[in-house]
């Protein structure tokens, strides 16, 4: 097993992970999101996200769970393919 395919595997697990946790857990992704941009010391950031106001819609976390939907097949298919290449 070289490098690169140690480096996949490890690029897979976070695909996957990060796929799991967007599709489990969008309300806390949302939440933490929103905190990040209501802190004091965010508010000039907050003027400028122009996406702000649709992050705290039902719409975002659609988003969120398609999202990590896609990127969690994505780490299954890689990882399958991965899987082939070693045996």
């Amino acid at each position: 097993m070289n490098g690169s395919t140690i480096f996949g595997f490890i690029l897979a697990a976070f695909f996957i992970g990060s796929g799991a946790i967007c599709l489990a857990l969008p309300e806390r992704i949302q939440d933490s999101a929103l905190r990040y941009y209501d802190r004091n010391r965010h508010r000039r950031l907050a003027r400028l996200n122009s996406f702000l106001s649709w992050m705290r819609t039902s719409q975002y976390i659609l988003s969120l769970r398609i999202t990590g939907m896609v990127t969690l097949v994505a780490g299954l298919l890689a990882l399958g393919t991965l899987l082939r290449e070693v045996s």
